[in-house]
């Protein structure tokens, strides 16, 4: 690892509500935009809990513009039918409720989700895990309601039985996931808003969009150049301190960190993020951790990764798997920042970065 504290406008982060109340494998940080408020053409609103904005560098009629905006909006809809835990009839509340033993059908949505969380689960030595959603509901943090106090040992022994990738058999194939024990449930919090950015992307690239710049929740992608005819950049913001400015051009980021969902109990901090391997919340001095990569799904569940991981074996893991990655650790009163090399390759180094706006 290389270490590099390079600093960005220092603004105020923005808070962050996910639709499933930031389950255990979220990330808690919020993303920053060096921009102005408006592009030539840009979208806003509200999904999954939180808000998103997606900007191009190029004008549109009204009409293309209304039609953008709806594709927009659909391909965000179908993400939320399909994983929102706190929608009845999405998928992931339906397969909760399912029988074990019986193939549960999922659209393409689902599957590619869920494969995206298996390769990471893998990678990660179980770091990332979709079955850890009882285990987020116990401690506080999940759909059911925010709650304060620590299971016992034995409700979290209980609910560890039902916890492991061991419990889910995927079938690409069919487009199907079968669970072994009927009280697994799935939580794709920690890979879905990501997803969802990928496929707005997409979205734009099937109509010859090429300059663009989406974000969800504060997950991000950007291609092309912005209105002002250099890379869309993007800053991240690290707990207590300024941010990093990042230029992205077909790359998704995403943050994960632990400062802003907890809760604190005689002078023990409980944060969100849950280790599935040890059931309780994550105990290190890693405050959050940011990924790049070519998929912003990847980047959203990697990042989770590494902020259960901690600070040593997450670094450990991400040059093994040469993620391009940069960890925020707290140290003593203050915090350092570690890259990788291929994290670097992306921090912004125009002369000036520091002082003056940029895009979004």
């Amino acid at each position: 690892m290389t270490s590099g504290d390079r600093q960005a406008a220092a603004a105020a982060p923005r808070a962050v509500r996910w639709y499933v109340l930031l389950a255990a494998l979220v990330g808690g940080f919020a993303w920053l935009y060096l921009a102005p408020p408006t592009t030539p053409a840009t979208w806003r609103g509200e999904t999954m809990g939180t808000t998103y904005t997606v900007k191009l560098a190029v004008p549109l009629d009204d009409d293309d513009h209304a039609a953008v905006g709806e594709r927009i909006r659909a391909e965000l809809d179908a993400v939320v039918a399909a994983m929102s835990t706190y929608e009845p009839d999405s998928e992931v509340s339906r397969f909760a409720r399912a029988p074990s033993g019986v193939p549960f059908e999922l659209s393409p949505h689902t599957m590619n989700v869920l494969r995206v969380a298996a390769e990471v689960g893998v990678a990660s030595g179980g770091a990332f895990d979709v079955t850890v959603r009882p285990l987020v509901e116990a401690w506080g943090f999940g759909a059911s309601g925010r709650h304060e106090g620590a299971p016992s040992e034995a409700e979290l022994e209980r609910l560890g039985r039902t916890v492991g990738w061991a419990h889910l058999e995927l079938d690409p194939a069919r487009s199907t996931v079968t669970k072994t024990d009927a009280a697994v449930q799935i939580d794709l919090s920690g890979v879905a808003k990501g997803y969802a950015v990928d496929r707005v992307a997409a979205a734009l690239d099937a109509r010859g969009l090429t300059d663009y710049l989406v974000e969800v929740g504060g997950e991000t992608r950007a291609r092309g150049q912005s209105d002002r005819g250099r890379p869309w950049r993007v800053a991240v913001q690290r707990p207590g301190t300024t941010a990093l400015a990042v230029e992205l051009d077909g790359h998704g980021v995403a943050t994960s960190g632990n400062d802003k969902n907890f809760w604190e109990r005689d002078g023990q901090r409980y944060g969100h993020t849950l280790d599935p391997r040890t059931r309780s919340p994550v105990r290190h001095r890693l405050a959050g951790a940011s990924v790049i990569h070519t998929s912003t799904a990847h980047a959203d569940a990697w990042a989770t990764a590494l902020m259960v991981l901690g600070d040593v074996e997450g670094a450990r893991v991400a040059e093994r798997e040469r993620l391009a990655a940069a960890l925020f650790i707290a140290d003593g009163d203050g915090l350092r920042t570690e890259t990788t090399r291929a994290y670097e390759g992306f921090l912004a180094r125009r002369e000036g970065a520091d002082r003056e706006g940029d895009e979004r």
